[in-house]
């Protein structure tokens, strides 16, 4: 079983960007509301590299968006 961490705040946020670039690589994946780039919405991000952790951002907080 994977864990994660659920960002939900800007704390969060800036934790799980200065856990991910000290890493050499990371993964990317995105959950979206269809399959049509011109219509439809990301509404996760997920970030995950071996030893920094896996971070999903709930990109319809804008509020997170902003940092």
């Amino acid at each position: 079983m994977v864990e994660y961490t659920y960002v939900t705040d800007a704390a969060g946020a800036y934790k799980a960007r200065d856990s991910l670039l000290k890493q050499k690589s990371i993964g990317y994946d995105t959950e979206t509301t269809g399959l049509d780039p011109h219509v439809d919405k990301v509404i996760l991000a997920s970030f995950a590299s071996r030893e920094g952790g896996t971070y999903v951002v709930d990109t319809r907080d804008l509020n997170l968006l902003r940092i």
